[in-house]
């Protein structure tokens, strides 16, 4: 009986034991995971920005292929078209073109790549994207070009093979997991479905489903993005825009207490120290859409990135007409960037293909003048939008369209007689809209604002490189602030004000303290009174400095 009663209290201990194990599993795994996420962030907190030096700074030019110019007449845009229109882009006076997906694509945007060795076939050979690198460097500008690696398509050829043999190399390509996986239910930053059934399994797509997540925890993904990378860099482009920049490691996506942001950070820092080993002059922006405290780590990792709530700043103060806030504001965001890497190239812009355009949003040539000015007094690389300098407008369609009308074809001609007009979509949008032809003829056109403001801009070090402070003028309550640069050789002081308002704005500046006006954006501004939503720039002699930065 004593030896019954041993046996029952041994087989309770040794349950209670294994219970007691159990739970300790669980809490030595958070614990490890919590550690693993806090040395990610050490890592981040102690990267070396380790970049080379070169110069990357000038004003870029977003381009949609599909909608800019077509050579071969069958009314999608093409690269021969871009090839017959460097010349109009070099007279604009940007520094460098950047092309939206041009990779072989099922779909009409290009942002589900098939095969990352070949270009769309909608937009011409490989012999006509090398021709339009070779004149593009002739008319001195860079190329940039979207490299969307965060998924591929569901077409793409790794990923049939993972989905359908589970013993494949490639079914690790992607992430899959099972159903009583911790991470089934979770959603993305969004709140939206990041998890796809097929075949008793889940895998990841941050965005929708026929876009599939690669995984960067596999050594081997890394290196065949590395190997495309690096492929289209021995053709002559000269950098990337990263899509989806921040979602690599996606949110609901990795394990919970995984650091997934520091993990971002990392892989992109891997990312440009292995390319700029060959090619030291590789430039890349990300598109980390966030705001600053987010986007700030990932300066340490890629040249730039892309300023999206500066770029929602200028449109609410020109609709407005109030930026209250807007110095303060910016004078923050530059903080923050600085405290991660002091040389960030910052990259601000207005709208891009995934927004409504600048000109359905506000609603008048002075107001699209003004955002203009805000923008391009704005050191780093401000990004144009095609068309924006005509006034294009382009706005979210229903069911079914989505992004198409926001990325509706380019306007050479009233008549659209120009042989290089794309026609893949209709343009009903923009029928009013002057053209590049009649734009040019007149110079007070938004097209001639912007030429004049981008020459203005590349012909002073302060705007484009100098460092922003913002400035309080007695009597003026409106934008007010100081760019200067203080290189040996190069010094420059300027003060920039802008009147939002619709009203004259009464100033108070010190004739003896000018060298010179830079920029007015209206005639009859003078030193002492603003017209409404006007720009002045003016240079401050060197021997007065000391009164303006203290």
């Amino acid at each position: 009986m004593k030896s019954i009663k041993l046996i029952v209290v041994t087989f309770i201990i040794a349950i209670l034991a294994s219970c007691g194990n159990g739970d300790l599993d669980v809490e030595t795994t958070d614990t490890t995971k919590k550690q693993q996420s806090n040395e990610l962030k050490e890592k981040v907190k102690n990267l070396d920005a380790n970049f080379i030096e070169s110069d990357h700074h000038g004003v870029y030019y977003e381009i949609f292929v599909r909608s800019f110019a077509d050579a071969d007449g069958d009314g999608i845009g093409d690269f021969k078209g871009i090839t017959e229109k460097m010349p109009y882009l070099a007279d604009l006076g940007i520094e460098g073109i950047w092309l939206m997906p041009m990779f072989e694509s099922p779909s009409y945007h290009g942002y589900d790549v098939v095969d990352y060795y070949n270009v769309e076939k909608d937009y011409g050979t490989m012999e006509d994207f090398e021709e339009m690198l070779a004149v593009a460097e002739q008319h001195g500008i860079d190329v940039i070009v979207d490299l969307v690696i965060n998924h591929t398509s569901s077409d793409h050829p790794w990923f049939i093979e993972s989905k359908n043999d589970e013993d494949s190399k490639y079914r690790d390509y992607y992430t899959w997991i099972t159903s009583d996986d911790e991470r089934r239910n979770e959603k993305g930053a969004w709140d939206q479905e990041i998890w796809h059934y097929y075949g008793g399994s889940f895998y990841a797509g941050y965005f929708i489903g026929n876009m599939p997540d690669l995984n960067f925890d596999n050594e081997e993904v890394k290196q065949e993005v590395l190997d495309v990378a690096d492929f289209w860099l021995e053709k002559g482009v000269d950098g990337y825009r990263l899509d989806a920049a921040m979602h690599v490691y996606g949110e609901g996506e990795v394990p919970e207490n995984v650091d997934y942001k520091s993990k971002n950070v990392l892989w992109w820092h891997e990312f440009r120290t292995e390319l700029q080993k060959t090619y030291p002059d590789i430039y890349l922006v990300g598109e980390v859409w966030s705001d600053p405290v987010t986007i700030s780590p990932y300066f340490k990792s890629l040249h730039s990135n892309f300023n999206f709530e500066i770029a929602e700043r200028i449109l609410s103060a020109v609709k407005a007409g109030d930026a209250d806030g807007y110095t303060n504001y910016l004078e923050y965001v530059y903080m923050k960037y600085n405290s991660k890497y002091t040389g960030f190239i910052d990259a601000p812009f207005l709208t891009n293909h995934d927004e409504d355009r600048v000109a359905s949003q506000l609603h008048s040539d002075s107001e699209l003048k003004l955002a203009a000015d805000m923008l391009f007094m704005l050191s780093g690389n401000p990004y144009i939008y095609y068309g924006e300098e005509l006034g294009l407008k382009g706005v979210k369609g229903g069911q079914g369209i989505w992004d198409m009308t926001r990325r509706l074809p380019m306007k050479w001609s009233d008549d659209l007689s120009d042989p290089l007009e794309t026609t893949w979509y209709t343009n009903i949008l923009n029928k009013d809209v002057p053209s590049v032809e009649t734009q040019l003829q007149n110079p007070n056109s938004l097209l001639n604002h912007y030429k004049n403001l981008i020459s203005i801009r590349n012909a002073n070090i302060a705007l484009e490189k100098g460092e922003f402070k913002a400035y309080t003028m007695d009597g003026v309550d409106e934008p007010t602030y100081l760019k200067y640069s203080d290189e040996e050789g190069n010094e420059q002081l300027l003060l920039v004000i802008h009147n939002m308002s619709n009203y004259e704005l009464t100033i108070n500046i010190d004739t003896e303290h000018v060298e010179q006006i830079i920029y007015n954006s209206s005639d009859s501004t003078t030193l002492t009174i603003m017209d409404p939503q006007s720009t002045l720039v003016v240079e401050i002699n060197n021997d007065y400095s000391d009164q303006y930065i203290k």
